[in-house]
């Protein structure tokens, strides 16, 4: 269906959609109205609230999740993130503990190596005048210290963190492997993709460059203020005047920064996705002569994601400099103040080189935050999207207590059957069908009938609207999903090699079938004498979707791979569409 718009004998399409928007669209037709009209746009429309944040009036992505990427609670993304720890909190006591204890000799090296050695060292009177030899052993020594203990919580995080992101790649890919079919049909290759192994390595690196730095930092940034306090609480007042500044700017960046991720993660899913289409579809694209409109659909989405990243780097290039130029100014004026102080015997020497050495510990912090910031944003991000794949609940769920039949004799009954992939678009109107076990039935139809849905519905990869489906007897809604798809067989006219051998994709049924099992259903298929005259025979690599294979040798693999299962039901959706004979 098509929304137009009509101006000076000229119609002009706006909107194409389906069937199942037509409620929408006339709400937003409405709405046209009403700002003609100059009244309040929303006025007499009927708005479901709970499609939108009661907070900032934002529409849920997803409205059956209610989760708002404005008003995410970061604080339980960041506990959840850190749930992923807890099998290794030795480990992880033992970083901490260790990155303590680096950042105390870090804050005792300005005072060993500067205070210490001008005021007890070299100067005339002092407790260890003279001992020169002594006290730079000793600068060394606490130096050494620090970066041995550095070292050390380095080489342990290193052996941990990768393992913890191995355990949420591995969740993601098992909650999707939980989900229906429907909801791959719904998401984007290239988002599901960026999921996997993008996000998923964000939240790596952060973890592992990141977060111990924050802690060490934080942890540092506390001591250090503690320590110039007791030095000098002048000194010090004037130097934490700068901070509040410098924090606010922080977390303006830090909110920028997040928009510009969140765009260049979708333009990169957007590329992924044109990337993995242009890959798998080259035979048509070549065949219909578009390798010009391909190569300029792809171009326009990378202008779009290069605009963003430009963005984001002339407002790293701008905004950055002038906080580090701001936060020198701070230092300037301590040096002018304790030089003065010096002259006039307030402080000693030593005490403000100590000063200004604390000085420069304590901004650095401030420094690394006013990165680090860009990157927990990148981070967080990611683990929204993470777990939203984690989170997300399957159409097709188990049973809570699943009926598994001794012996599944094949009888499959359909009563008053109603199925529809989306709104108002009926495949299945009240379809009834029996089939008796051992029977052989054949189902014509034109294209688009729902032969094919009448067999996703009886392996259950969707349920059924309205209606029941039954199997000797049993609703397959009572029954065990794993039980029923084993005793099921489908070959679909939709075929899929997975990258690997043949007779590893034959066998993908039954991985423990012998070489001999899979030699005797391929002849069985008819492709045996095809698969010998191949190079390697069955050890014969095929790529994703068996590029290297004809449409009808992919189907007579697909026919073998089933015959190999053996099932009590086999069903054929045009499995020889492809073949000659």
């Amino acid at each position: 269906m098509r929304l137009c718009s009509e101006k000076d004998n000229k119609t002009s399409i706006l909107l194409v959609f389906s069937i199942g928007f037509l409620a929408d669209i006339e709400r937003l037709i409405k709405v046209i109205q009403n700002i003609r009209k100059g009244t309040e746009p929303l006025a007499d429309i009927l708005i479901n609230d709970e499609l939108f944040c009661p907070k900032c009036g934002t529409r849920y992505p997803e409205p059956e999740r209610k989760l708002c990427p404005k008003c995410m609670d970061r604080v339980s993304i960041t506990r959840r993130l850190m749930s992923f720890f807890v099998h290794y909190r030795k480990k992880v006591a033992v970083i901490f503990l260790a990155m303590l204890l680096g950042s105390v000799f870090s804050m005792i090296s300005p005072l060993v190596g500067t205070k210490f050695f001008f005021d007890e060292v070299l100067r005339e009177g002092g407790s260890y005048y003279g001992a020169i030899l002594q006290a730079v052993l000793l600068i060394f020594l606490v130096r050494a210290i620090g970066v041995a203990l550095n070292i050390f919580y380095s080489y342990v995080l290193a052996k941990t963190v990768p393992w913890i992101v191995q355990d949420l790649k591995l969740k993601i890919f098992e909650a999707m492997q939980r989900l229906s079919v429907g909801f791959y049909t719904s998401k984007r290759t290239g988002s599901l993709m960026n999921r996997i192994n993008q996000d998923a390595n964000n939240i790596y690196w952060f973890f592992v460059d990141g977060l111990p730095y924050v802690i060490v930092n934080v942890f540092t940034f506390i001591g250090v203020i503690i320590l110039m306090c007791v030095l000098n609480l002048k000194l010090a007042l004037v130097s934490l005047l700068i901070i509040p500044i410098a924090i606010v700017f922080f977390r303006i960046l830090w909110s920028i920064f997040r928009r510009f991720h969140h765009k260049n993660w979708i333009y990169n899913s957007q590329l992924n996705s044109m990337l993995s289409d242009s890959v798998n579809g080259q035979r048509v694209i070549k065949a219909f002569a578009k390798e010009d409109a391909e190569a300029k659909r792809f171009a326009e989405v990378g202008y779009k994601q290069a605009i963003v990243d430009i963005h984001a780097m002339n407002t790293s290039s701008t905004a950055f400099p002038l906080i580090y130029l701001f936060m020198f100014l701070g230092q300037v004026i301590v040096t002018a103040i304790g030089g003065t102080m010096v002259l006039e015997g307030e402080i000693t020497i030593g005490t403000l080189l100590t000063f200004i050495a604390y000085l420069s510990m304590l901004y650095g912090p401030l420094e690394f935050m006013s990165w680090v910031s860009n990157w927990w944003a990148r981070c967080v991000d990611s683990a929204q999207r993470v777990f939203e794949i984690i989170d997300a609940k399957p159409d097709v769920t188990e049973p809570d207590e699943p009926i598994i039949l001794d012996r599944v004799r094949g009888n499959i009954e359909l009563k008053d059957v109603k199925f529809e992939y989306d709104p108002a678009t009926p495949v299945l109107k009240g379809l009834d069908l029996s089939v008796k076990a051992g029977q052989m039935l054949g189902i014509v139809g034109k294209t688009g009938a729902g032969k094919s849905t009448m067999a996703n519905l009886i392996a259950r990869l969707y349920d059924v609207n309205e209606g029941s489906i039954t199997i000797d007897g049993i609703n397959v809604k009572q029954l065990s999903l794993k039980q029923l798809r084993q005793s099921i067989g489908i070959v679909s006219q939709d075929i899929y090699l997975f990258i690997g051998t043949i007779a590893d994709n034959i066998r993908y049924a039954r991985p423990e079938a012998t070489i001999e099992d899979v030699i005797r259903a391929a002849k069985a298929a008819s492709s045996h004498d095809f698969i010998m005259a191949l190079p390697d025979a069955y050890e014969t690599k095929v790529g994703a979707g068996g590029q290297d294979l004809s449409g009808g040798e992919k189907q007579r693999l697909s026919i073998a791979r089933t015959i190999l299962q053996d099932p009590n039901i086999l069903i054929l959706d045009e499995a020889t569409a492809a073949m000659d004979t």
